[in-house]
């Protein structure tokens, strides 16, 4: 019996017919809140519609509530590639991500090839209620809701062994009371 491996992989490979370069072009298709590995992200849709690859892909990106100026989720990457005529769902987010519902605005600057080509996009976006509840409860990350029942079994052995410590303590004093002697004095 013997046995046979096999191995395959992609080697990305440009032809041209002539000298000049096919600049890339980038555009951002839509925003929206997805979920990843039961973890929420804000997903933004890139699409490189051009036959060339994209070297060295930078992205920093933050998202703002919508008319404000405070970052609300700010992420930074690079060493990048896309690939030719293709699409790039890039997750906007961390670890511990929670959705709230609102209007918002994404802000986000690519560059590519040593920063040779360089693009901003600014698009506005909606997080539905109904979105955020169905993600956050499908969550990793949904924050630990604090444990009643452990205080109540806690507060109710506290009582009882107060109670024991009471009963204890009224069956000592009678006990003693019973077995004092009264002070009668008999007759000579």
């Amino acid at each position: 019996m013997t046995i046979t491996n096999q191995f395959a992989y992609v080697i990305g490979l440009q032809l041209h017919s002539d000298q000049t370069a096919v600049k890339p072009d980038l555009h951002l298709l839509k925003v929206s809140p997805k979920q990843f590995n039961y973890r929420n992200y804000i997903t933004a849709t890139l699409q490189n519609n051009r036959a060339t690859i994209m070297r060295d892909f930078a992205v920093d990106t933050y998202i703002t509530k919508r008319g404000q100026k405070k970052k609300y989720v700010t992420m930074k990457k690079d060493g990048m590639a896309m690939a030719p005529n293709s699409n790039f769902t890039l997750p906007i987010g961390n670890e511990s991500y929670r959705l709230e519902p609102g209007k918002y605005t994404l802000y986000l600057k690519a560059t590519a090839d040593n920063k040779k080509y360089k693009w901003n996009f600014k698009k506005d976006f909606v997080v539905t209620d109904s979105e955020a509840n169905k993600l956050n409860k499908e969550s990793v990350d949904e924050p630990a809701k604090p444990n009643y029942t452990i205080w109540l079994i806690l507060i109710g052995v506290v009582i009882i062994l107060l109670l024991v410590f009471l009963i204890i303590l009224l069956l000592r004093r009678k006990k003693k009371d019973d077995e004092e002697p009264t002070n009668k004095t008999e007759p000579k």
